[in-house]
């Protein structure tokens, strides 16, 4: 039978794990839906320079047009580095949720037992 505190102490910072682990998943998954979408946006945007006619207009917006590539470029490699960083979180909120589910299991098991290495009950549970 498991031991009430230990289990009182336990269950809330895994509802919480599961509930950032369900939080990340959700934004990885709309990361990769926008980076998904960024080459077919990238090819609806028109060349550079590709204006046969020379005007103040036509240089203004060539340079305009240039900044929205570059910014475009901008935001698909902070998408990437974002889908880097929500995996290595989801790994890790893994890990502590699975830290955890053994030490509820060891104290299911023995009550008395000591905190199982690399868990920490009570933790506060937050971001990088």
């Amino acid at each position: 039978m498991l031991a009430a505190s230990s289990v009182d102490e336990l269950a809330p910072g895994l509802a919480e794990l599961d509930r950032r682990i369900e939080a990340v998943r959700s934004a990885a998954g709309e990361t990769r839906v926008l980076l998904d979408e960024l080459p077919t946006l990238q090819q609806t945007l028109p060349l550079v320079g590709c204006a046969s006619w020379r005007s103040a207009a036509a240089e203004h917006y060539e340079a305009r047009l240039d900044e929205l590539v570059s910014r475009v470029g901008l935001a698909r490699s902070a998408l990437e580095q974002a889908e880097l960083e929500l995996g290595a979180t989801l790994l890790r909120l893994e890990r502590e949720r699975d830290e955890a589910l053994a030490q509820l299991v060891a104290t299911a098991s023995d009550p008395g037992a000591a905190p199982v290495e690399g868990t920490r009950p009570g933790a506060a549970w937050g971001w990088r």
